[in-house]
């Protein structure tokens, strides 16, 4: 098993003052996934937009072993942007239907 650090942004911002209220703050949660799982994920990054104009981005990377960790705010509900991942390599809303599944 490796661990996978996911990494949530807002990068593309619809507020009416154009910044999210997270900046500046690590928006992070860690899974233990198979080896080859991590493999194809590591350094990928993925996005998500909604129809008021805004967009999700989250990051992979394999965490080494023994490194330190910042704190992190996790992902307050977004967390099925990962389950997402993880089954079909892709980020996915509850009412969308997945096209691919990784092996």
């Amino acid at each position: 098993m490796t661990r996978i650090e996911f990494k949530l942004t807002m990068p593309s911002r619809a507020s009416w003052d154009g910044k999210w209220s997270g900046d500046g703050h690590n928006y992070t949660l860690l899974r233990d996934v198979d080896d080859e799982k991590a493999a194809q994920i590591d350094g990928r990054s993925w996005s998500y937009g909604w129809p008021d104009g805004w967009r999700a981005e989250v990051t992979a990377r394999i965490v080494p072993q023994g490194e330190t960790l910042k704190p992190s705010l996790g992902f307050h509900g977004y967390d099925w942007m990962i389950a997402g991942i993880l089954r079909y390599g892709k980020i996915y809303a509850d009412h969308e239907v997945p096209e691919t599944v990784l092996p």
